[in-house]
């Protein structure tokens, strides 16, 4: 196993990093939309937002709401421009300054850059709310949600105006540069040991085991009191948010956040099937094949990897087809291989452009071609609904079921050895969607409810929640799994989010077994997704819930009939 220390990321989750508006669009008709025109990107240029203006504009409708003595299409007109600034052009230029810098981690000023328009935005975001309670209170309250927010949109403001404190939105400012500090960190992964600096990369490939071993170890001591006293800062920050807005738990906060349609308390019978049925699973899986399958994957160049998914896609459906030409023939597409570039793939959307736009940094292996696939059901579903992507669940049921579907079609661009490793890998990949992101939310748990938190203790939490789900030597280095946490970059960016992998993955499993002659139960629940509500477009597909009794039974019966096709 030692020769893959470098590819052992490869079974991480990529992010998605999906600007979604829901008080726009929601009602549009998901009908002819694979035939609309997107930007090309090399159309579009950047343009840091004019914060002072936006917020000028923000107190001076707050001065004359209070006031109450222009006509009311004043007010509208006001409320419109301040929407179109924010929502559309702040955040478009927030998205796009995020993808440059992805391109290029090791430039500071495009990190720096992004990370400003990040906590502007936040600063403005709070302003918002400020400004909503006072529409909220206004008689044109109607004729604003109708103009420019959404029906229902301030029924959320209701009731005692809520004011942001200060101090709120020093915390949040902390938390940004807490993770512009992480992110800096992570483009400069290195390790000197007796004279010899070693990368990640570089590690992979030490021939003498010893030597090998020891570097590791300085690697993960160096890193792990590093980017570990980063994250006690970060929990502690967040707990104060959450507290600040009146929630228990940094959980309850988080949840909310994602726009979850259930809670953390809904998943002791959950975790329970996962740990009995899937956990065994997995770690046989792994066991027998994760070695077999990191050590054969054939190399791939990023121009290849576009290939092999324009061919997928091409086998998958005239529709799915014709928007993966249309990203391409707009340059709405990152595919690349690099150290240079962001460690993971994401889907982002410009709001003023009404674009989405895909990124893979993959690993330079055939098995990039589904991290492209997962990508590019994040772009169709975002493409179909005007970036109203529904919930998280929702939009990586878009990605995983995408993924997953790939399966049926492996053999149809691949040869029989390559087809049968990368059918294996992405097995591997779903059991790891299920046990490990179970295991991660445990330790996440354990994390933000301990108000005396050291490194050791994350360390000693998370080899306990590693335990608890059989994946001892499964992940990170054998050695050092207890300090591997570190390296995930969701637990440091997206807390929380990664149960939603377990819990879509279920949703995609279902799907896939529905779609016996085609894709279109796929594309379906994607047209459902606007709905926001996903348990209802579970049920409305004919789908199980992810939390049904029997469900982790199922998948892990659903993992061994896969495998045996490989047998």
């Amino acid at each position: 196993m030692k020769k893959i220390l470098s590819l052992i990321i490869v079974l991480s989750l990529s992010i998605s990093v999906i600007t979604s508006c829901s008080f726009l669009s929601d009602y549009i008709t998901f009908l002819g939309r694979e035939a609309r025109q997107l930007t090309d990107y090399s159309s579009i240029t950047y343009e840091r937002p004019d914060f002072v203006s936006l917020s000028s504009k923000i107190d001076t409708l707050k001065a004359d709401l209070m006031l109450s003595e222009k006509e009311k299409y004043y007010y509208i007109n006001l409320l419109s421009e301040i929407v179109s600034d924010f929502y559309y052009t702040a955040y478009t230029m927030e998205s796009i300054a995020f993808l440059e810098y992805a391109k290029n981690i090791k430039n500071d000023t495009l990190r720096e850059e992004y990370f400003y328009l990040v906590t502007e935005n936040e600063k403005i975001s709070a302003k918002l709310d400020e400004l909503y309670y006072l529409c909220a209170a206004s008689e044109y309250k109607a004729e604003m949600e109708s103009s420019c927010l959404g029906v229902g949109f301030l029924d959320n403001y209701a009731g005692e105006e809520f004011t942001y404190p200060e101090e709120f939105s020093e915390l949040l400012e902390k938390e940004n540069m807490l993770i512009n500090e992480y992110n800096a960190a992570m483009s400069e992964l290195s390790v000197e040991y007796e004279g010899v600096t070693y990368t990640g990369e570089t590690i992979g490939v030490i021939p003498d085991d010893e030597l090998y071993d020891a570097v590791c170890r300085a690697y993960y001591d160096k890193y792990n009191s590093l980017l570990g006293n980063l994250y006690l800062e970060l929990a502690g920050v967040r707990n104060t948010i959450a507290a600040y807005c009146g929630y228990t738990s940094y959980a309850e906060y988080s949840f909310d956040l994602y726009a979850r349609d259930y809670s953390i308390g809904d998943f002791d019978e959950y975790f329970s099937g996962i740990k009995e049925y899937i956990a065994p699973v997995y770690r046989d899986m792994s066991v027998k094949y994760k070695e077999e399958v990191m050590l054969s994957l054939p190399e791939a160049s990023p121009d290849e990897i576009l290939g092999l998914g324009e061919s997928m896609v091409s086998l998958m459906s005239p529709k799915l087809e014709k928007i993966f030409t249309s990203m391409k023939l707009n340059h709405l597409y990152t595919v690349a291989c690099s150290e240079e570039m962001y460690n993971g793939s994401f889907q982002i959307y410009f709001n003023e452009y009404e674009a989405p736009y895909l990124f893979v940094n993959g690993t330079g292996f055939a098995c990039d071609s589904l991290t492209l696939m997962h990508e590019f059901g994040h772009f169709a579903s975002a493409y179909y609904n005007y970036r109203n992507v529904g919930s998280n669940d929702e939009a990586e049921v878009a990605s995983q079921g995408l993924e997953l579907l790939s399966l049926k079609y492996l053999d149809k661009i691949f040869d029989a050895d390559t087809a049968e490793i990368i059918g294996k890998y992405e097995l591997l990949n779903l059991a790891s969607a299920f046990t490990e992101c179970a295991a991660y939310t445990e330790f996440e748990n354990l994390v933000y409810g301990d108000d005396n938190l050291t490194v050791e203790k994350c360390n000693e939490y998370f080899q306990y929640c590693c335990d608890k789900y059989a994946l001892e030597g499964i992940t990170g280095n054998k050695t050092s799994d207890g300090m591997y946490w570190v390296f995930i970059n969701h637990l440091f960016e997206y807390p929380y989010y990664m149960i939603g992998y377990s819990v879509s993955a279920d949703t995609s499993v279902q799907l896939y077994e529905k779609c016996v002659d085609g894709i279109d139960e796929y594309i379906n629940f994607i047209q459902l997704a606007g709905n926001g509500d996903f348990f209802g477009s579970i049920e409305r597909s004919g789908l199980e819930s992810p939390f049904a009794a029997g469900r982790a039974e199922k998948t892990a019966a659903f993992l061994r009939r896969e495998l045996e096709k490989y047998s």
